[in-house]
């Protein structure tokens, strides 16, 4: 059975987590008004807390719904764009505001990146699409080797680049530089 899915490079992550925590503190101070209004018509302390117990739990599902994976292709994705990002793939722009928590850099221009999953292997495809150094794209085997563990096959190289990134468990003797001597 294949599944085949992209990773996206260009998306606006840094901007939806900044409208994420304002949506949570708009909904934390939602929650914290109706505690405010029920104390006042309860005159208990009780109504105020559950309210803010269900406002934090009302956060808590939201950004698990937001941040879960629900294709399970988390570790791939993750993999492959510390991949691209080596590879001097993306075009990246500051943006004029800094950040303590959030990477603030906007991603003007990435390949497209197409990964077909099987049980024997996965197929990776990048498509230069405007990126920067397109010509890194058919150079990746090494990079694609050392970030999955296994070894990685240049399979295409005419308008895009395909890589088989064989999966199972390897066999034979790992070698090293003592073996050569």
């Amino acid at each position: 059975m294949k599944k085949r899915f992209e990773v996206r490079l260009k998306d606006t992550s840094v901007k939806k987590t900044q409208i994420s925590l304002i949506v949570d503190a708009f909904i934390l101070l939602g929650f914290t008004i109706l505690g405010l209004v029920g104390f006042l018509i309860t005159f208990q302390a009780k109504t105020f807390n559950i309210m803010v117990i269900l406002g934090l739990v009302a956060i808590g599902a939201k950004e698990f719904l937001v941040h879960y994976d629900f294709e399970g292709h988390s570790l791939i994705k993750k993999k492959i764009k510390k991949v691209t990002m080596s590879a001097d793939l993306l075009r990246l722009r500051n943006t004029n505001s800094t950040s303590l928590f959030f990477d603030t850099r906007e991603v003007i221009d990435a390949p497209r990146i197409w990964v077909t999953e099987t049980s024997r292997y996965l197929q990776v495809e990048f498509y230069a699409n405007g990126c920067p150094n397109p010509d890194n794209i058919y150079r990746l085997q090494k990079r694609l080797t050392e970030e999955f563990g296994v070894p990685t096959e240049l399979i295409d190289e005419y308008d895009h680049a395909t890589y088989w990134i064989r999966k199972g468990k390897q066999t034979g003797r790992k070698l090293n530089n003592d073996d050569f001597r």
